[in-house]
């Protein structure tokens, strides 16, 4: 699965939501899109993770963060995401909270984790040998 393209759809899907004033959507938009963007690097640090087949948003941060040490703090943000990413498409106490404000904070949690992707995770040689092996079939560390 292409992880990486699918966030980027849903990160673009978010922010037009966030512009048409359908900020709970995109919140939910958001979330997702964190998390996908996370999923995109996983298997580097772990071809046989069984996280990607979860919403574990946050230790899957805390995979790719091992391998790929960052100063920013993604995880505050991170967590809000897991949070939000099942309340705001099924709301329990109503919608007041989802302002314009608020969805352009979703926003800019996508934007750091795309940024620490996009500039911290990036594999190594040796990490695609190990994904892929000698023969291109999935290796083991």
């Amino acid at each position: 699965m292409d992880y990486y393209n699918s966030a980027v759809s849903w990160y673009e899907s978010a922010k037009f939501l966030e512009s048409g004033g359908y900020y709970q959507q995109s919140v939910s938009q958001s979330c997702l899109a964190v998390e996908l963007f996370l999923k995109s690097r996983l298997s580097i640090v772990d071809p046989n993770s069984e996280l990607d087949k979860s919403h574990d948003s946050i230790n899957i941060f805390k995979e790719l963060n091992k391998k790929y040490p960052t100063d920013k703090d993604l995880l505050p943000g991170i967590r809000y995401c897991r949070k939000y990413f099942t309340e705001a498409r099924y709301p329990y106490d109503g919608t007041d909270i989802y302002t314009k404000e608020f969805a352009l904070e979703f926003i800019g949690y996508v934007e750091q984790v795309k940024d620490y992707i996009d500039n911290d995770c990036q594999p190594t040689l040796d990490d695609l040998r190990c994904k892929f092996g000698k023969e291109g079939g999935v290796g083991t560390y």
